[in-house]
């Protein structure tokens, strides 16, 4: 057996998967974004996420005990209800910017209590800030690119997660690349 593989760790994540049409708003607003001259490191379509708790590097057997006590739980996806509700940025200049997302029934707030519990997981934050990255600025320039670029837009849109999934993260160059456990 090969110890060099079983010690590997992988940059990890839990997250809600959201349907296709939040990934749809997602996109009309980059596209905006971009047509009003902001530059910044988009993210992918195919990589939108709700960010349940970032677990760091963690073994493959550590992402599968995790995994096995996510689906002992009794999570009722159907009683999770989001709501998109504005466009935000995180830091001072603005480092990520984000859809901001209400849980409105409180359900997806208290999922991401149990699952930490359940897991014996660190929270990154004290509360839990449901939001949906849209770009990352890289320097000082491409964050004024925002100023005075936040446009008006209707962007009201409910929405029930998919699935929740474990997911590895390998940084490149172009970008992450995130693959389900």
């Amino acid at each position: 057996m090969n110890t060099k593989n079983n010690n590997r760790q992988f940059r990890s994540f839990i997250a809600f998967e959201l349907p296709d049409g939040v990934k749809k708003l997602c996109m009309s607003v980059q596209e905006a974004l971009k047509s009003k001259g902001v530059k910044a490191r988009w993210t992918k379509p195919q990589n939108q996420h709700l960010t349940i708790n970032f677990l760091g590097d963690q073994s493959i057997e550590r992402l599968y005990d995790i995994k096995t006590n996510i689906e002992s739980l009794d999570i009722k996806l159907h009683e999770i209800m989001f709501k998109v509700s504005g466009i935000d940025y995180f830091g001072k200049p603005p480092r990520v910017l984000f859809l901001k997302v209400e849980d409105i029934k409180n359900a997806g707030s208290r999922t991401v209590s149990l699952i930490t519990e359940k897991n014996s997981l660190k929270s990154e934050y004290k509360k839990w800030v449901p939001h949906l990255t849209l770009a990352r600025f890289k320097t000082y320039k491409e964050s004024r690119s925002l100023k005075n670029n936040l446009p008006a837009m209707n962007l009201s849109c409910t929405f029930m997660p998919e699935s929740i999934t474990i997911f590895t993260s390998q940084l490149t160059s172009e970008g992450p690349i995130y693959k389900p456990v």
